[in-house]
């Protein structure tokens, strides 16, 4: 909880998150989401709104706990469970039997 807490601080151009909301009930996890989106979005926290277009665009990495995390990326790719290939899926085609310690691997959420 802490390390996620400092990255953000930190405001960091490209962030890679493991498994970062499994210390979190479902609730809480989905708050802390909408942080890590708004990090994306406003290319930082806690800065100008006026100021979103001079600041360089920030990306984010995350493998999910659930597929309602998975579907909030704009990007998902998904290991094949057999092959062990990485194939970009839509949100309709997500696996819905997800584990993330299954050996089907994790998704994993692309922001640009």
């Amino acid at each position: 909880k802490i390390g996620l807490a400092r990255a953000l601080i930190m405001n960091p151009e490209v962030m890679v998150l493991h498994r970062p909301f499994h210390h979190f009930d479902s609730g809480t996890a989905l708050d802390v989401l909408e942080a890590v989106q708004l990090h994306h979005k406003n290319r930082g926290l806690c800065l100008p709104t006026e100021t979103v277009f001079s600041r360089r665009p920030r990306s984010v990495f995350f493998s999910p706990e659930t597929v309602d995390q998975a579907r909030k990326a704009d990007v998902i790719w998904q290991i094949h469970p057999t092959t062990r290939t990485v194939n970009e899926v839509s949100q309709h085609k997500l696996n819905a039997h997800f584990s993330p310690d299954d050996d089907a691997g994790g998704m994993t959420n692309g922001h640009d």
